[in-house]
């Protein structure tokens, strides 16, 4: 019918449009899914022969009469979607190009190869346009619920074919401090960048400004960042996974909708096709799987998501954004609430991410296995290296050493130069001479001096002599309830003052529970705990900030704990630990993670404890203060023993590793490397 239409209209000229005849006749079948659309197309490809308003008035024309034909009015035409049961080919072989397409000397050929392809462009972009207006739906109705926005389309490259993103000269203040300044940013797509500098530098407050849109990031990129953890409901783990997929539960919803009130619908097709597109039918699979990935069991998976801690609400809000896959996916610190198994697995999952990651972590070794980048935060500017971390350091002492030597050669030259200028300034058969070495001097591009880094020290005071025995486990057992299974049972286990021991195992194995037994805030069911009468204990928690009173200074702080000090001995100890000047004076809640563990290890450092034991230390911390932090644990005069899923940490610092599976805690025979292997060997 669609072609009788054409024919009346066109006449014999049809006959000459070959294989260009059938995309007309669909563009005219077509047009009750759109008929705005099919009208503006079908004058593009006859503009060629005919005035541009004659083109849109036959057209108008053409479609009309089709779909009067076909019982279809103007008032009556629904916009529609149709699935085609075979692609339609608008592509015209070479050989029959001058057929096809050249005016014959008695013909006036209605369509050209410039007319076809505006057509296309035309279409493309009002379809662009269209899906970009149904993505900002989604994108306000999930504002307004407070989930992460995710695009519901998977989208695609902009119209030169490129993801990539390219930030240029823009700075970042935060409060009356300046963080980057006429900085640049160049992200490829496809490439995981790591984003290190020290703690302050303003690695969190970037990546909240590229998420926020407040750079000039393209419109069509999805982005997802990782930084606050689900809100706890009665939604179960794995729907809370699924749903963050808002596209994918819009088309099931529709589905079941159009399936329970009209299953002859014309829309379900393109509902079929766009979930088999989204690979919709394995999304439950793959949303466990990446839960289990994180140590989510099949019975936790269950659970309402308001039962888990805030250091498990994490864990599913990274799980979220593991699911939905966006373009750009922003992850800070995504370590920080994991055990060592998941951090195996996930590393593992981020080799094989298709998308663009930025990562920021303090995880040397984590940063080695994922990333293909660094980009480092310094002196209010960014530089790129390619490379993982440890080539970036190699790069940058590098690139430190040259840039030093080209300032000092620099600065011996203008000293040279104005050396000459004051001697023969005076003397006028010099002159000419003199002002030659001025304009060189004042032409010569200055070279700044590289302020280096300077290393970062936590130190332990020496604490007072101690004889052994300090601290034992003699067959101890423990479980929190008579209903449960043991924790750990026959525990036999010692530490003393030249221990360095750390403590692996899962999330839930106990390690936090055999510190505590350790302390005495936890009593063995059966078998007890020897411990010196002298001995003194200091603990860093990784809930160290509920140690701290965040509306007091540091100063004042320590001023409270230790009424005898006065304030010039505290700044001096505090000064020891990095926080100086301005950051004593300021309030510890608007200070960073890092900067509050400090605090807690300045007055860790003032007990002068014989043993230190630390639940995950490195959380918060930049990488510098970490290794800062391994050098003083391995000159501290006294036993430490270490709860850390931070692989370099602990091989900088332990020679013991008490590993926690299977209800017992055993001595592994090994170092770090060999345990991770041992976990991966668990894997599927």
């Amino acid at each position: 019918e669609a072609q009788q239409v054409l024919e009346q209209h066109i006449g014999d000229s049809l006959q000459d449009l070959g294989d260009i005849l059938d995309y007309l006749v669909s563009v005219v079948e077509e047009s009750s899914t759109d008929l705005e659309e099919s009208i503006e197309t079908l004058a593009s490809m006859l503009e060629g022969a005919v005035e541009e308003d004659r083109a849109q008035e036959i057209s108008k024309l053409i479609i009309s009469q089709y779909n009067e034909a076909n019982g279809l009015s103007e008032q009556k035409v629904v916009r529609q979607n149709q699935l085609l049961d075979a692609p339609v080919t608008v592509e015209i072989e070479k050989t029959t190009a001058g057929r096809d397409w050249i005016k014959q000397a008695d013909q006036i050929s209605l369509v050209d190869k410039e007319a076809l392809a505006k057509a296309e462009k035309k279409k493309k972009s009002r379809q662009q346009k269209k899906a970009r207006r149904e993505e900002l739906k989604y994108i306000q109705k999930m504002a307004k619920e407070g989930i992460e926005v995710v695009g519901f389309k998977r989208s695609a490259p902009d119209s030169s074919g490129s993801r990539d993103i390219k930030l240029s000269n823009f700075s970042i203040s935060y409060g009356r401090s300046q963080l980057l300044v006429d900085a640049n940013f160049s992200i490829v797509y496809g490439r995981k960048y790591g984003l290190v500098g020290r703690n302050g530098s303003g690695k969190s407050t970037l990546l909240r400004h590229i998420s926020g849109r407040e750079l000039a990031i393209p419109e069509n990129t999805s982005i997802l960042h990782v930084e606050q953890e689900v809100e706890g409901d009665d939604t179960t783990v794995l729907r809370s996974v699924i749903e963050a997929d808002i596209e994918l539960v819009e088309l099931w919803e529709e589905e079941k909708t159009l399936m329970q009130k009209d299953p002859e619908n014309i829309r379900l097709p393109v509902i079929f096709k766009r979930l088999l597109e989204i690979d919709a039918e394995t999304a439950t699979a793959r949303a466990a799987a990446i839960l289990a990935g994180l140590s989510f069991t099949e019975e936790m998976q269950k659970q309402p998501t308001k039962e888990f801690s805030g250091g498990w609400r994490m864990r599913i809000a990274l799980a979220r954004a593991l699911f939905c896959h966006p373009d750009l996916l922003l992850l800070d610190e995504p370590t920080n609430h994991l055990d060592f198994h998941a951090i195996v697995w996930l590393e593992r999952f981020l080799e094989s991410w298709e998308g663009t990651l930025i990562i920021v972590s303090h995880q040397r070794d984590f940063l080695n296995t994922v990333c293909t980048d660094i980009t480092h935060l310094n002196q209010r500017q960014i530089t790129q290296y390619r490379g993982n971390y440890d080539a970036f350091e190699k790069a940058a002492n590098e690139h430190l050493k040259q840039q030093k030597k080209a300032y000092e050669a620099q600065d011996m030259q203008r000293k040279h130069i104005q050396s000459f200028i004051n001697r023969f300034r005076a003397n006028a058969k010099r002159a000419t001479m003199v002002q030659s070495r001025i304009k060189k001097l004042e032409k010569m591009a200055e070279i700044s001096p590289m302020v280096e880094e300077g290393m970062v020290e936590l130190p332990f005071l020496a604490p007072a002599p101690l004889s052994p025995p300090i601290l034992q486990f003699e067959e101890c057992s423990f479980r929190y309830n008579p209903d449960e299974e043991l924790l750990f049972s026959n525990v036999n286990l010692g530490v003393d003052l030249e221990s360095r021991v750390a403590l692996v195992g899962r999330n839930g194995s106990g390690k936090s529970t055999l510190l505590k037994l350790l302390t005495g805030e936890l009593q063995a069911e059966t078998g007890s705990v020897y411990r010196n009468s002298a001995l003194k204990f200091a603990t860093f928690s990784q809930h160290f900030v509920d140690q701290l009173d965040l509306n007091l200074s540091p100063l004042e702080y320590f001023l409270s704990q230790y009424p005898k000090l006065v304030s010039q001995e505290v700044r001096s100890h505090l000064g020891k630990y990095g926080i100086e000047g301005d950051t004593a004076l300021r309030s510890i809640r608007t200070l960073s993670g890092g900067q509050k563990s400090r605090v807690v290890f300045a007055k860790i450092a003032f007990e002068r404890p014989h043993v230190l034991l630390l639940d995950e230390p490195s959380n918060h911390l930049d990488i510098e203060t970490i290794e800062g932090l391994a050098r003083s644990l391995g000159t501290f005069d006294g036993g430490v023993l270490m709860v850390s899923h931070d692989q370099r940490l602990i091989e900088l610092v332990c020679d013991e590793i008490w590993s926690l599976e299977d209800s017992r805690v055993t001595i592994w025979d090994g170092d770090m490397k060999s345990y991770k292997k041992h976990i991966m060997t668990q894997m599927p």
